[in-house]
């Protein structure tokens, strides 16, 4: 299936210091984990297009997506896409070709 992170247990909370924000980029890069970049901004359904081409994966777990338009848009674009495998995403969404996470 899919590979797990090993170094997801080693990743600590990072304090207020300097010298601690610096080890957890230096462990980041130990590990090779992707920067995670939140984004908190409304987009127009004409900015999404450029949004999808921007990211190298989409991930929307949720507890009760109705159909999961996000996501068929995501893999409408050939993204890697991660969402729940719960609900009316479930009719499109398969092991085959998305990653599905229990709920």
């Amino acid at each position: 299936k899919h590979r797990r992170l090993k170094c997801e247990d080693q990743v600590s909370s990072s304090s207020s210091s300097a010298s601690s924000s610096s080890s957890s980029s230096q462990h980041m890069e130990e590990c090779r984990l992707a920067p995670v970049v939140i984004v908190n901004k409304t987009f127009s359904y004409s900015e999404l297009p450029f949004l999808y081409q921007a990211v190298d994966a989409f991930v929307l777990p949720s507890r009760g997506e109705g159909w999961g338009l996000p996501l068929l848009e995501a893999m409408a674009t050939a993204l890697p896409t991660v969402g729940t495998n719960w609900s009316g995403n479930t009719e499109f969404m398969k092991e085959e070709n998305s990653f599905l996470l229990n709920y």
